[in-house]
């Protein structure tokens, strides 16, 4: 192992007032990374920029609370990579340009843009997942651009690099190929660089963040993660010191396999990264080895997210208690709807686009596994979309009629609202086609990446399938006793990561709990659950399986009126799950 290191620090949108401190103060860090997109971020950017109400960048990098810490990273020599520039990445320099100069500091600051391209889709482009056409109307497309233009950003003695629509690992590949000098064609460091960044890029999940084993873990002051990067391609992740949170076997590989699909082909736009393979060693506490990702040669496309608006959303919740509780909301969410559908139609809207209800407290998320109990307290939830504004308006008014003129034990509402209505889409595009720009020091340049791609299924090294276990069982236990779970997102797919405690619990596991299984168990997800597509992955290295549930989120984060849109409980509901076991396995 080299003795050079390189200290990424890492922070995301979703918890900056302790990310951002933590990091500047205590990280000790060549490199801070800030990831602000995800796919409802995006959306929500583009409805900033189609209806004008926003900036389309992550406005709160350049407001006041995050003063001290640029001025920290500033100082200390610190480089920051973001992607808080999101739709808007040159709006987003020049509000930082501002708070820097107030600040009498003068970073360089560079620009990653270009991924714009909705007037290069091609004519009768369709959906990548679900084989749809793209509709005419969309608002936004933006391609996942890769690692290249950061590195040539840092090249150039960028201090700060704003970047809009990326992969995110893109922010950590980045550095480790600038300051390795790796080649741009050795892409087994570039898997290795692909997982660390995986790692990293979502804040504090792979330090303690809604980890299983959760109930000794001291959230009011979570670390969040730093990996210590060598040149051979692996890293020690681990700690602020002096937080809490934790890092261990159990919560890095549950972010390991947060949000893939085939471990195998995980594509990117410099690699495709290999993760099956991938090991974890306990070092000491809160210090774990990453080592083992390899990688092939990329595809020739980019991804591209595209949005479109389909008109508003209005939501409301509200609580109603006592006895019979559940029967009470459900006859007031009827009523509800009924009174919403009375007023549609006197006005001449017509019929609603779509009408949601769910009644928490109840096992609403939970299907046939719902523990069934007399709930005394339940949180009613009605969504209504429709193409026009004026027709989910008065969602609120009518809401709030309740607590006087239906159930009792109705209290007031206590959230409302009205936003516009996203639907994603994604597709491909070859990078041919799309210039990759960086704007640096007043200058703008087209920045040469690798376009040809050569990624063949073929070269992929397959490996042999895990062992099944075949011999009887004499008791059945809880999957969570044998394993560590994890759901993640890709639009309206989601994934749920299996990973074994100890590998021998993992032939047990995969007896169990295949394809068909979690169709049954998750059939609550869809109106026609055999049609249902599920795919199950296996990473020997992490002894772990990888469960793949297409169209199970109902639009996912950006459209779903589902209150968990992103699936992130869906792993929580698979916990119970029975799986036969031999007693002499748990001794």
């Amino acid at each position: 192992m080299s003795k050079r290191t390189l200290r990424i620090g890492a922070g995301c949108s979703a918890d900056t007032t302790i990310a951002w401190p933590q990091m500047a103060n205590f990280g000790e860090l060549d490199y801070f990374i800030a990831d602000y997109l995800y796919e409802a971020s995006v959306a929500n950017f583009a409805a900033e920029l189609q209806y004008e109400t926003g900036t389309g960048f992550a406005a709160e990098v350049a407001g006041p609370e995050l003063e001290p810490c640029f001025r920290r990273f500033i100082e200390k020599g610190i480089k920051i990579i973001t992607n808080a520039g999101g739709l808007n990445p040159l709006g987003c320099a020049e509000a930082l340009h501002a708070v820097t100069r107030r600040l009498g500091l003068e970073p360089k600051i560079a620009v990653v843009h270009g991924d714009a391209v909705l007037e290069l889709l091609a004519d009768g482009a369709h959906d990548m997942f679900t084989g749809e056409p793209l509709p005419e109307d969309l608002i936004s497309a933006n391609a996942y651009f890769g690692a290249k233009p950061i590195a040539e950003a840092l090249a150039l003695g960028a201090d700060i690099v704003i970047t809009g629509r990326v992969v995110d690992s893109a922010m950590i590949v980045a550095p480790l190929m600038h300051e390795f000098g790796w080649a741009w064609d050795d892409y087994d460091r570039l898997g290795a660089a692909t997982a660390i960044g995986h790692l990293l890029e979502c804040g504090p999940q792979p330090s303690g963040g809604i980890c299983t084993d959760w109930k000794d873990i001291d959230w009011s002051n979570t670390s969040f993660p730093i990996a210590e990067c060598f040149d051979d391609g692996t890293a020690i992740l681990t700690t602020v010191p002096g937080t809490g949170g934790r890092i261990d076997v159990g919560t890095t590989a549950e972010q390991i396999l947060y949000e893939i699909n085939d471990p195998q082909r995980y594509y990117m736009p410099e690699v495709t990264c290999d993760l099956s393979e991938l090991t974890l060693v306990q070092q000491a506490s809160n210090r774990v080895l990453v080592s083992g990702a390899r990688g092939y040669a990329p595809t020739s496309t980019y991804k591209v997210c595209c949005m479109q608006a389909q008109g508003w959303r209005s939501v409301i919740t509200g609580v109603i208690s006592g006895p019979e509780a559940e029967e009470k909301a459900r006859r007031t969410v009827d009523a509800v709807l009924v009174r919403m559908r009375r007023l549609a139609t006197t006005a001449g809207f017509g019929e609603f686009l779509n009408t949601h209800f769910e009644l928490i407290g109840s096992g609403a998320s939970q299907g046939v596994h719902a523990l069934r109990h007399e709930a005394r307290e339940i949180v009613y939830r009605v969504v209504v979309d429709h193409a026009e504004r004026a027709a989910v308006e008065p969602l609120a008014r009518v809401g709030r009629s309740s607590s006087v003129s239906m159930a009792p034990g109705t209290g007031a509402l206590f959230s409302s609202s009205v936003a516009p209505l996203m639907r994603m889409y994604s597709t491909l595009v070859e990078k041919q086609r799309i210039p990759v720009l960086l704007a640096f020091e007043g200058e703008t340049r087209r920045v040469e990446v690798p376009t040809h791609g050569g990624f063949d299924s073929v070269s992929v090294k397959p490996h042999a399938p895990m062992p099944v276990a075949t011999a009887g069982a004499g008791t059945s236990v809880a999957l969570v006793q044998l394993a560590w779970l994890r759901s993640g997102d890709k639009g309206s797919l989601s994934n749920i990561g299996v990973i074994a405690r100890r590998p021998e619990y993992l032939p047990w596991i995969k007896a169990a709990l295949d394809c068909e299984a979690i169709r049954d168990w998750y059939a609550h997800l869809y109106e026609n659950p055999l049609s249902a597509r599920i795919e199950c992955h296996e990473l020997p290295g992490l002894h772990a399986l990888n469960f793949l549930m297409y169209g199970a989120l109902g639009g996912g984060a950006v459209s779903s009126p589902r209150f968990d849109p992103m699936g992130k409980g869906l792993a929580q509901q698979l916990i119970e799950f029975p799986v036969p076991v031999p007693e002499a396995l748990l001794r």
